[in-house]
């Protein structure tokens, strides 16, 4: 991590740039888990 320059404290941040509320957070990962379990195996 210390390669990839910072311009937060926080680590995750929004396509925006601004950090997760935890009613985002929790609607982004509801989302990527909902379309990894959609792949084909």
């Amino acid at each position: 991590m210390t390669a990839v320059p910072r311009h937060h404290v926080c680590i995750l941040t929004t396509a925006f740039g601004k950090p997760f509320t935890v009613d985002g957070l929790s609607g982004w990962m509801r989302d990527a888990i909902k379309a990894a379990l959609a792949l084909p195996t």
